[in-house]
């Protein structure tokens, strides 16, 4: 049994901060893997991820909220019974509510994919995917177990264990199947099957982790709470995560509705398919990159902000706001600039045998400055307990990105273009509503940080375009010529950040 204390803020971003880079380096080889295989490429892709999409959209009614809520719960309290009581109550909740949904998505799986997606081939992977629910739900009520106690050093080394055995047996089986056949379907069958049982083993390293851990407390004298009471207190905070990210996932297949039915009917399902495989295996993938490296802030910031708040400690609670958002803002300025400006180097180093949709990245870069900020503003909500104004957000973004999908797809004026620019207007509506809200409760200075990133960014910028101009002169290879004036200007970047932060007292104070 191993016994430890609480990580501080500091140390918990940083683990998880490394764990997501990573992570998302196992995710980008399996990615490009899949995308520059020419038996699996746009199409394979188009029913990999709809079935995925899916898989994802019904987790939320599962297990979306449930890290949030439990370790939202388990960092208010430092008695060793309630701990355990609010662990074994979120099982008893949550895989219920999951076993509903593994049912519900495997009987309905034929319906969705033929009516809603319109790829028939996605119900085998739909089918295979409904039990793994179960398992996803068990691993998230873990998760949030060891963020409530502030251990997310596991946390980290569970999420990227669980990516480096996807990375290894979608790799593998696609590779394997690629030799007896080159059905595209068949192939997604097999990455779909690598997922599910990467996430099974994770969730038997999670069991084993929880074993061989004993809780550090002060108390251990047996607290008169009942279990009725965390159950009403886990749903109560997870419902409102949960109707968010439903909100969120139903944004998300708002896409693969609007490609394959509404453009499907315009340009032909064929092309409809490839469209929506270059959205969803492309962009998005590049897109939700800095959104990984981001998530651990508001991840984070539950916990902490919680247990500061029962202490009634605004200053530590302000400090971990403000250094999350002016990291936020770090990722967000220096992701959209680099994504837009050199979005054709990033294709042709990435994805070398399927060039497509150089244009759409360049657009689609715009959304990643308000989705970052989203994602932490939620966290720094979700940390004072007001989680129905996430929920409003995401409503109102929702709604928008349905108006704006109709109006640009049927009114034939940007097509593809136009799925993109509605997830932009949704991303900055969010942000409204989130920002305004945030300032209620903390005050930082926004813009401020804004103009001295942007600056920071812009110098950047300037540099990998002098530099690779330089090397590609010099008749240094185009691809060789990118990276190395990519490492320069990031380089110069975080330099000026450290000197931002130096100068302004922007540095995280470690008083936990």
């Amino acid at each position: 049994m191993n016994t430890y204390k609480k990580e501080n803020f500091s140390k918990s971003i940083g683990y998880l901060f490394v764990s997501q880079g990573l992570i998302k380096i196992l995710g980008l080889l399996y990615s490009l893997y899949l995308i520059n295989k020419p038996k699996f490429g746009d199409e394979g892709n188009a029913i990999y991820l709809s079935a995925y999409q899916i898989f994802a959209f019904m987790l939320t009614f599962s297990s979306i909220g449930v890290p949030n809520a439990v370790s939202n719960m388990i960092a208010k309290s430092d008695n060793y019974s309630t701990l355990n009581k609010i662990f074994k109550s979120s099982i008893y909740i949550y895989v219920l509510v999951a076993c509903i949904s593994s049912v519900s998505l495997y009987v309905f799986s034929d319906f969705i994919a033929n009516k809603f997606i319109g790829i028939n081939s996605v119900s085998y992977n739909l089918k295979l995917l409904s039990p793994i629910i179960i398992f996803t739900t068990l691993e998230s009520i873990y998760i949030g177990f060891f963020n409530g106690i502030k251990q997310m050093k596991i946390t980290a080394k569970i999420q990227f264990i669980e990516q480096l055995f996807k990375t290894i047996f979608t790799i593998s089986l696609v590779e394997i199947l690629s030799k007896k056949t080159n059905n595209p379907e068949v192939l997604s069958l097999g990455a779909t099957l690598g997922v599910a049982t990467s996430i099974m083993l994770s969730f038997i390293l999670c069991f084993i982790e929880k074993r061989k851990t004993n809780i550090y407390s002060k108390n251990f004298n047996k607290e008169n709470i009942r279990y009725k009471t965390i159950i009403k207190s886990l749903l109560k905070f997870s419902i409102p995560i949960s109707l968010g990210a439903m909100l969120v996932g139903i944004n998300r297949n708002i896409d693969s509705f609007c490609v394959m039915n509404l453009l499907g009917n315009k340009i032909g399902k064929d092309s409809a398919k490839k469209i929506y495989g270059i959205i969803a295996s492309k962009i998005d993938v590049l897109i939700l990159f800095p959104l990984s490296f981001n998530i651990t802030f508001s991840t984070a910031l539950i916990p902490n902000i919680s247990e500061a708040r029962k202490r009634n400690n605004y200053n530590l609670i302000k400090s971990f706001a403000e250094s999350s958002i002016f990291m936020s803002l770090i990722i967000g300025i220096a992701s959209t600039l680099g994504l837009y400006f050199f979005a054709d180097e990033i294709f042709y180093l990435l994805f070398s045998n399927a060039q497509d949709g150089k244009n759409l990245l360049k657009l689609a870069s715009f959304s990643i400055v308000f989705s970052v900020l989203n994602q932490t503003f939620t966290g720094i909500l979700q940390g004072f307990q007001k989680n129905k104004v996430p929920v409003l957000a995401s409503f109102f973004g929702t709604i928008s990105k349905v108006i704006f999908n109709l109006i640009f797809v049927l009114g034939d004026y940007f097509y593809e273009n136009g799925i993109i620019i509605s997830t932009i207007i949704s991303n900055i509506l969010m942000f409204i509503i989130l920002y305004k809200e945030v300032r209620k409760n903390i005050k930082f200075k926004f813009k401020r940080y804004i103009l001295m990133i942007l600056l920071a960014g812009i110098i950047m910028i300037f540099f990998m375009v002098s530099f690779n101009k330089i090397f590609i002169f010099l008749g240094v290879k185009r691809k060789i010529s990118f990276i190395v004036s990519a490492f320069i200007g990031i380089f110069m970047f975080f330099l000026q950040i450290l000197c931002i932060c130096k100068n302004f007292g922007i540095l995280i104070k470690n008083k936990n």
